[in-house]
């Protein structure tokens, strides 16, 4: 196992983000459900005229176990729910209806979002509750092995060694990166997975999925980065 990203490589990108960006140009994310009773998280990324890729992290968890992940994470839950960094969801799960809603309120808010890059775990649950409110997201599944997953992060680490990544300093994304490890298979290929057995790191999955759909997208349009990718910085 790697670091994923040092701490210092990831604070020179805590630079403050312009949210009026995700209302003029095109918008991505990148959702991971996880389980019902874990940290789910959806992130949206857009890139400025100036090639700077600006950041918007939701984070949801049940209300109910706010303070049992607090003891278990050994993180502080309770202090970000109160500053509204985490969302809580009614009850002792994660209710897929409930996302549904709140997913399609961040979609209304966001007329410029082009695609949702998606884990495959339990997204057919999240789906059917879509369906049954006329929920219509532009999902498109992203796989979680070694080959889709390590151009993700060679976009991801290539934007952070470059300084063109703005997440302001966000303490549940900046916690679920010092979780982070990166692993790799004989290939080289790599993949992101928790560095012990506590922690979360369901966020950083989404801003990885998010950043790769704006690459690719970027890609199909004919305006591309660097040819040449920093892995680890």
């Amino acid at each position: 196992a790697t670091p994923f990203i040092t701490r210092e490589a990831w604070m020179k990108n805590a630079g403050a983000i312009n949210q009026d960006v995700f209302q003029q140009f095109p918008v991505y994310g990148g959702l991971d459900l996880s389980a019902r009773q874990d940290l789910t998280s959806l992130v949206l990324v857009c890139q400025d005229d100036e090639d700077i890729i600006h950041t918007r992290t939701y984070a949801w968890t049940p209300a109910e176990l706010l303070k049992a992940h607090e003891v278990s994470d050994k993180a502080p839950y309770i202090k970000w729910s109160n500053e509204g960094l985490i969302e809580t969801v009614p009850g002792s799960s994660i209710a897929y209806d409930w996302m549904a809603n709140r997913v399609g309120e961040i979609y209304a808010e966001t007329p410029m979002l082009q695609s949702i890059n998606f884990d495959r775990w339990r997204i057919e649950e999240f789906q059917h509750e879509c369906d049954k409110i006329g929920l219509y997201l532009p999902l498109n599944e992203f796989g979680q092995g070694f080959v889709s997953m390590s151009p993700a992060i060679e976009d991801l680490t290539h934007a952070l060694s470059g300084q063109e990544l703005r997440h302001g300093g966000n303490p549940v994304l900046t916690w679920c990166v010092s979780n982070a490890v990166a692993v790799s298979d004989p290939a080289g290929n790599l993949k992101l997975t928790k560095d012990k057995s506590f922690g979360r790191i369901d966020p950083v999955i989404a801003l990885v999925m998010a950043i790769r759909a704006l690459r690719v997208d970027r890609e199909h349009q004919g305006v591309s980065g660097s040819e040449e990718a920093i892995m680890f910085v």
